[in-house]
C-alpha cells in the first residue's frame, strides 16, 4: 500500500503492535501516543478491516508535541478527627452516641480512648449511596412541597435529637389528642384530670427520653420551632418542674380510686364466700359422706379409719372409677347425697363460685403497690409548695382509702385463717386462694355428676319399663325418679 493509506494488518497484529509500542514508550509520552493512535485508526470500506495508521516516530530525548500537562499533585491527607465537609445532603444515621464525660471517666483504656488506625472516608461514595434528592420546583407556582410538612419549612434546617423510634412513637401519641402539644403541657402543669387516659399516661411515661437524650435536649439553645414536633414536645416537657413526678401523680389520680373500688368489691366477695363455707351444713354433710365412703373403701389399710381428709382429696373423687361404665366415686357420693336431700348445696355457695376471678394474693400485692406509690409521691413533693397545694386533696383521700383497705385486708386475713383452721389445714402451706379453688372445682364437678346421673337414671328407667309388664290399658309402668331410679342404676339391668 502507498501514500496515507497505511498497511493492512491482521487485527491481532494490530493489538500486539499497540501493546509493544506502549511498553517501549516513556511514561510521559504514552498519553499522546494513544491519542494519535486513536485518531489514525480508520475503517477500510473495501475490505471491512480496521486499519491502524502507524504513528510518526517519537524522539525519546524531547517532549512529544502536544503532550498533556502533568497531573496536579494529590491533596494533603485530612487531619484525623476532622470530618470532611459534605457537598450534598444525605440521610441521617440514628444512633445513640456515648456522652464524652462517660468515655473520659474510665481510668483504664477503652475502645474509644485507644484511638486506632486513622481512616480516610470516601465522602463522595457516601453521597452517592445515601444522598437525598433535592426538591425541584413544582409546576403549580415554583414552590417546593415537602411530604407531611404543611408549612414548607426546609427539613434540612431541622435538628433531630431523639431516637428515631422514640420520635415516631411520640408522633403517634400526639395524634391521639385533638389538642395542641402546648395545651397538653399546660394540662400536665396544672394537674388537670380527664385529659389523659390511664393508657395514654402509661404510654407517655414509657416514651420519656433517656438520660443522654435529656442532656442533649437541655443543651439545645436554638429555636424549638426548628425542631421536629416530637423533639419540640419533649424539649418543652422536660422544662416543666418535676415533669416525671407530675406524670406519675396524674396516673395515680386516674388509677387509685378505681383500684380501691375493685379491691373493696373483691374483698367483700371473698369474705362472703368464707362465711358460706363456714356455715353451709349441706356441704359439711357431703364432706362427711365422702369421709364415710373413703373409710369403707380403705378399711383394713393404713389409710382406713381416718377422722378427716385434706381438701385436695376432693379433686380425686372423679378419678376413682367404678365397675359400671361411666360411673365413679363422685357419682356415688351424689347418689348418697340425693337420699339425704343434699344435692342443692352448690346453690348455697354462689359467692364461692364468683370468687374464681379473685386472687387474694393479688389483693395484698396491689395494696402494697398503692401504698408505696402514695408514699413515694409524698416524699418527692414534700418540699414543693406548688405541688403540695395541687395534690394535697389526693394525698389526704388516698391516705383515708388506704386505711380503710388495710382494715378490710386484716379482716380478710383473720377470716381466711379461721376457715383454714376449720378444715384443719396447715396455714403455712395451704392458703385461702387454694381453698377457694378446690371448692370451686368440687362444686363444678359435683353439678356435672348430678346431671350425668339424671341421664343415666332416665336411660335405666326407660329400659326397665320396656321390659316390664304393661298395665291394663297398654300403659307402660315407669320407674319413678328418686330412690327407685337410683336403685335401678346401681343394681343395673
Amino acid at each position: 500500500m502507498s501514500g496515507g493509506r497505511g498497511f493492512k494488518k491482521h487485527p491481532d497484529d494490530v493489538i500486539q503492535s499497540a501493546v509493544n509500542h506502549l511498553l517501549t514508550t516513556p511514561t510521559s509520552s504514552i498519553m499522546s501516543s494513544v491519542l494519535l493512535a486513536n485518531e489514525s485508526q480508520s475503517f477500510d470500506e473495501e475490505s471491512g478491516v480496521s486499519v491502524l495508521m502507524t504513528p510518526p516516530p517519537l524522539l525519546h530525548d524531547h517532549a512529544p508535541i502536544n503532550a498533556p500537562p502533568p497531573a496536579p499533585p494529590l491533596p494533603p491527607p485530612l487531619p484525623v478527627g476532622i470530618p470532611a465537609e459534605r457537598k450534598r445532603r444525605v440521610r441521617n444515621f440514628y444512633w445513640k452516641p456515648i456522652p464524652e464525660d462517660r468515655v473520659k471517666q474510665h481510668d483504664g483504656p477503652n475502645l474509644w480512648t485507644l484511638g486506632g488506625t486513622p481512616f480516610r472516608i470516601d465522602i463522595r461514595a457516601i453521597e452517592e449511596l445515601f444522598g437525598q434528592h433535592e426538591d425541584t420546583p413544582s409546576s403549580t407556582g415554583g414552590k417546593s412541597i415537602r411530604r407531611g410538612q404543611a408549612s414548607g419549612k426546609d427539613l434540612s434546617q431541622q435538628i433531630t435529637i431523639l431516637d428515631s423510634k422514640r420520635s415516631l412513637n411520640i408522633s403517634i401519641f400526639l395524634k391521639h389528642f385533638k389538642k395542641s402539644s402546648e395545651s397538653l403541657l399546660e394540662d400536665l402543669l396544672h394537674g388537670h384530670t380527664g385529659v389523659f387516659s390511664v393508657e395514654s399516661l402509661r404510654e407517655l411515661l414509657k416514651l420519656l427520653p433517656e438520660e443522654d437524650e435529656v442532656k442533649n435536649l437541655q443543651m439545645f439553645s436554638g429555636n424549638p420551632k426548628d425542631l421536629p414536633l416530637p423533639d419540640a414536645f419533649m424539649y418543652q416537657l422536660i422544662r416543666l418542674p418535676r415533669y416525671e413526678v407530675r406524670l406519675k401523680a396524674l396516673l395515680l389520680k386516674e388509677e387509685f380510686f378505681p383500684s380501691y373500688t375493685v379491691m373493696k368489691h373483691d374483698i367483700a366477695i371473698v369474705l362472703t364466700a368464707i362465711n358460706e363455707l363456714l356455715n353451709c351444713e349441706e356441704l359439711h354433710n357431703v364432706l362427711h359422706l365422702v369421709l364415710e365412703a373413703g373409710n369403707i373403701m380403705n378399711a383394713g389399710g393404713s389409710a382406713g379409719n381416718a377422722v378427716g381428709f385434706k381438701l385436695s382429696s376432693l379433686l380425686s373423687l372423679a378419678d376413682t372409677k367404678a365397675n359400671k361404665p361411666g360411673m365413679n366415686l363422685l357419682h356415688f357420693v351424689a347418689l348418697e347425697a340425693e337420699k339425704k336431700d343434699l344435692l342443692a348445696f352448690p346453690e348455697k355457695l354462689l359467692h364461692v363460685q364468683q370468687a374464681d376471678r379473685v386472687c387474694v394474693d393479688s389483693i395484698h400485692v396491689e395494696f402494697q403497690s398503692l401504698s408505696r406509690r402514695v408514699d413515694d409521691l409524698e416524699e418527692h413533693i414534700h418540699t414543693d409548695e406548688e405541688l403540695l397545694t395541687q395534690l394535697q386533696s389526693l394525698l389526704q383521700s388516698a391516705a383515708e382509702a388506704l386505711e380503710d383497705l388495710r382494715i378490710s385486708i386484716d379482716e380478710l386475713q383473720r377470716e381466711g385463717d379461721a376457715l383454714i383452721d376449720f378444715f384443719c389445714e396447715d396455714k403455712d402451706i395451704f392458703n385461702l386462694d387454694e381453698c377457694l379453688r378446690i371448692f370451686q372445682n368440687f362444686c363444678s364437678k359435683f353439678k356435672k355428676a348430678v346431671q350425668r346421673l339424671v341421664v343415666l337414671i332416665s336411660r335405666t328407667s326407660l329400659s326397665s319399663g320396656e321390659r316390664g309388664a304393661r298395665d291394663v290399658g297398654g300403659v307402660s309402668a315407669q320407674t319413678p325418679e328418686g330412690v327407685g331410679g337410683q336403685a335401678a342404676l346401681v343394681g343395673g339391668a
